[in-house]
């Protein structure tokens, strides 16, 4: 486990990244980062668990004025290799850092805005198509390509259009295979915020302010159950052109995006006359009568 908090020596104000063992024989924390007058937010462990990704405040010298700037960095667990990979540049934040599943990149928010950068080259990739107005966010366990998202905005009323957009912070499930967002904790007035996979990748769980009349700074914790599923996708079937008197006959075939099993039917009720369909063999069957045809 790695944590953010005040260095061992140095300054309360200072922030560095901290590893704990959480195995049955825990030891002694150990300090990763150094230095002063600097603050190490957000760290992240890569999925090997080799190495650590952070976001670093600290003061940049201009040679006349000093200026708070922020970089993402890259360390090993043994304390080696501590490199900067960002600069974002300006008063730019860095936040919510995390690992893609498979550990090949590390993802962040930016002003709002989701950022992917490799954790070999740095090279800096927006993702505005993946997820816009994002504050922080997590990756599903099942290594997945689907994150839970912390997204603010601003919504009008379609009764009452002729009043201001109302400001909101909700909790979506984004499927980036998929280009398929979903809202799915929400309410008027209230906000949320932090969300985190459970491991099972079944429930989330964030931090609202919707039971303490909606006072920003003060929230509680919630757990929410996640039912994120997508529908089957038939096999696609061109034009087919059937005389009359003829039989047509098709293996019905379908894909799951979620690697579920699948189970077919078509009840007697909704198939076309003179039609059959055996569920077991998937086998779908259409006699053509005589003096008609099917295009």
């Amino acid at each position: 486990m790695v944590l953010s908090q005040p260095p061992a020596a140095g300054p309360s104000s200072d922030r560095h990244i901290w590893v704990y063992t959480t195995t049955t024989t825990p030891t002694a924390p150990r300090e990763l980062t150094s230095g002063s007058t600097v603050t190490d937010y957000s760290p992240a462990l890569q999925p090997n668990g080799q190495t650590v990704a952070y976001a670093r405040l600290y003061w940049y010298f201009d040679g006349s004025t000093y200026s708070e700037r922020w970089q993402l960095r890259r360390i090993n667990l043994d304390g080696t290799g501590d490199v900067p990979l960002v600069y974002p540049g300006g008063a730019a934040e860095i936040k919510s850092v995390r690992w893609s599943p498979d550990g090949g990149l590390i993802y962040y928010t930016s002003n709002d805005s989701l950022y992917a950068v490799s954790r070999d080259n740095g090279a800096v990739v927006a993702h505005p198509e993946m997820m816009t107005k994002v504050t922080s966010f997590d990756f599903h366990r099942s290594g997945a390509n689907r994150l839970v998202a912390e997204q603010s905005g601003n919504a009008g009323s379609i009764n009452q259009p002729q009043h201001s957009p109302v400001p909101f912070r909700r909790l979506v499930i984004r499927d980036v295979t998929a280009t398929d967002t979903r809202a799915r904790f929400y309410r008027t007035g209230a906000e949320f915020y932090n969300p985190r996979w459970s491991p099972n990748g079944t429930r989330v769980a964030y931090s609202s302010n919707q039971n303490t009349a909606n006072v920003s700074a003060d929230r509680d914790l919630f757990v929410g159950q996640i039912s994120y599923n997508q529908p089957p996708q038939l096999q696609g079937l061109g034009d087919v052109v059937v005389n009359p008197s003829q039989t047509f006959q098709m293996l019905v075939t379908a894909t799951d995006p979620n690697g579920e099993t699948l189970t077919y039917d078509m009840p007697a009720l909704y198939l076309p006359p003179g039609s059959s369909f055996n569920p077991s063999t998937r086998l779908f069957i259409q006699r053509i009568p005589k003096r008609s045809a099917v295009a």
